[in-house]
């Protein structure tokens, strides 16, 4: 394969994640794992929406992006050629909700870019969160 200067391997994708179930518990990554493939399996069948995604970050929203002291920030790292499979699945997810158990999560694309940095987010925040 051959790169130019300026091209990227892989894409970044922003997505809020917000609780719409009576009691509502924050997803953790599993959870959001499972709630991802299927969403990419319902919109893209098994074959189709077989991707490999990495979940970079899952941490509480800021309060910019929801009030919902449950609702979670996740940035997703997918191959270039695979991003716009992963968009348009999770605009697809119907009714623009993911679910897990008996928790539901209205999920929204906050960002995607082919540069982690382009995001705007602090990346000291996710270095905190790991330590």
């Amino acid at each position: 394969m051959r790169h130019t200067i300026g091209s990227t391997t892989h894409h970044y994708i922003k997505i809020l994640l917000t609780p719409l179930s009576p009691h509502p518990a924050p997803p953790d990554e599993l959870a959001l794992r499972h709630m991802l493939t299927r969403t990419l399996d319902e919109m893209h069948g098994l074959a189709g929406g077989a991707i490999y995604l990495d979940i970079l970050a899952l941490l509480p929203a800021d309060s910019s992006s929801s009030k919902n002291d449950n609702a979670r920030e996740a940035v997703l790292r997918v191959g270039a050629e695979h991003a716009q499979i992963l968009l348009s699945a999770l605009a697809g997810a119907t009714p623009c909700s993911m679910s897990f158990g008996d928790q539901s999560y209205a999920v929204r694309t906050l960002g995607s870019a082919g540069v982690l940095a382009a995001l705007g987010s602090d990346g000291r925040a996710w270095a905190a969160e790991e330590e």
